[in-house]
């Protein structure tokens, strides 16, 4: 993982180019999601938004193939790394980042939301 970060932070484009692969590959997103913290806490938070909107590009390209975990967990993320590099506090870096995903999971009611005019229990998509 060392060798890996240390590829990541030699500059932005190598930055962009694992961000993305990473996160064209749903099994490695989390990966994406750790190349946008660790260039957002060590170079910053504009640094991390054009590594964010990159890794964001795939799934704006091809939105059917990309799941909306890995849009919400990129943000997610994101915005807790600017909040640990703020307060240099994990314990309120967390908890900014619990309340994120309980807002996310308020807001995408949708898909949890049971399909009453089915017999079955259904899944909105």
């Amino acid at each position: 993982m060392k060798a890996l970060a240390e590829i990541i932070m030699r500059g932005r484009m190598q930055a962009v180019l694992w961000a993305v692969l990473f996160a064209l590959l749903p099994i490695l997103s989390w990966l994406a999601a750790a190349t946008v913290a660790l260039v957002t806490l060590r170079k910053g938070a504009t640094e991390g938004a054009l590594i964010l909107l990159a890794a964001l590009l795939p799934a704006l390209l091809i939105r059917d193939y990309i799941e909306v975990t890995t849009v919400t967990g990129l943000v997610v993320v994101y915005l807790s790394a600017n909040v640990l590099r703020a307060t240099v506090n994990l314990r309120t870096s967390i908890l900014a980042a619990v309340g994120m995903s309980a807002c996310v999971l308020l807001l995408d009611r949708k898909s949890t939301r049971l399909n009453s005019s089915h017999l079955v229990i259904s899944y909105a998509v």
